[in-house]
């Protein structure tokens, strides 16, 4: 009875039709309420729904009726590593905690079934915030093991975020993993948004415009936070002054931006009218401009300063878990 309620919680889940999925599983567990794969993928429903604490709970529970169910430990470490990034800038004594709960319950992944690419996977993206040389060392291992699996790339580039933009070396290591990652899935939005994202930190706007654009047009939600990134970055074309544009992809301002913008421009010429005007009476050689400090319109490269990577959109892409499949045991004459 057991076995097609869970697969239509699944599937229900895939469809990210998560109340559907609770309710299954909540008639599979009043008859079984020991079943500890259904309090797993409880657990699931809710760290899809970003809520970690109550997706935390429910994995403790799958553990305490199965304390080796993997996918129950996968799923307490991606919920406490919810709960350590959510509380970080409030409650930084309960974050650390958290994140304590979380680097122990993902290494716990990784002796329970070190053949799974994705317990890797977990490990280096509870560690990253912590250890990034260890977290660099987990997804490597997750990518030997895997190497065709386009998330483990994209963890790898997410690690890599933090300090690529002063260290050439990291920056080219963070744009080949996520090529790679288009390699395996020419259509990864995640991808997209992280090549857009770095293009608008180095100030390259054309670049940034490409990646981020696609990436809002394969997934609507991140045209917010690519319009957040492109307003940082000098717009010297004004490729993205088109209303059409703005409202298709990014939810940008429509005609009255337009307006404001023709406004603004209009405004510049009158000032450049009256100081030039002021020039002249004044009696200051036009012609003389050798002397004069030049500037510009729009503000130089050197001061645009970076601002912190926002958080992809979907939690559910970034933290998905997974079951991983049945691998064969530890050989036994191998050390562990």
């Amino acid at each position: 009875m057991s076995e097609p309620r869970l697969d239509r919680a699944v599937v229900l889940v895939e469809l990210d039709r998560l109340e559907a999925a609770r309710a299954e599983l909540a008639a599979l567990l009043a008859v079984e309420p020991d079943n500890a794969d259904a309090h797993a993928h409880v657990a699931h429903t809710w760290l899809r729904s970003a809520d970690f604490a109550t997706a935390s709970a429910a994995a403790r529970t799958a553990l305490r009726h199965d304390p080796e169910h993997l996918f129950a430990w996968v799923l307490l470490a991606l919920s406490e590593h919810g709960l350590f990034d959510r509380l970080t800038d409030t409650d930084r004594i309960a974050a650390l905690a958290h994140q304590d709960e979380a680097v122990r319950a993902a290494y716990t992944c990784v002796d329970l079934n070190p053949w799974a690419a994705e317990c890797h996977r977990v490990l280096a993206v509870v560690l990253a915030p912590r250890d990034r040389e260890a977290a660099l060392a987990a997804v490597d291992v997750g990518i030997e093991l895997d190497p065709q699996e386009p998330l483990l790339y994209i963890t790898r580039a997410r690690v890599l975020w933090h300090g690529a933009e002063a260290d050439a070396q990291r920056a080219a290591a963070f744009r080949a993993a996520l090529e790679q990652a288009l390699r395996l899935e020419p259509d990864n939005a995640e991808a997209m948004y992280l090549l857009g994202a770095d293009a608008a930190r180095s100030g390259r706007r054309a670049d940034a415009e490409r990646w981020l654009l696609r990436a809002a047009e394969l997934e609507p939600a991140h045209g917010p936070a690519a319009r957040e990134l492109l307003r940082q970055v000098p717009d010297p074309s004004g490729s993205l002054r088109d209303p059409a544009v703005r409202r298709e992809y990014l939810g940008g301002p429509s005609a009255g931006g337009a307006r404001r913008s023709s406004t603004g421009v209009i405004a510049v010429l009158v000032f450049l009218f009256v100081v030039g005007l002021a020039r002249a009476v004044s009696g200051v050689d036009t012609d003389d401009a050798s002397t004069r400090p030049t500037t510009t319109l729009r503000p130089p490269l050197t001061n645009y300063k970076p601002q912190p990577l926002p958080n992809f959109p979907e939690w559910s892409r970034y933290l998905t878990a997974r079951p991983t499949p049945p691998l064969p045991a530890w050989p036994q004459h191998v050390p562990r």
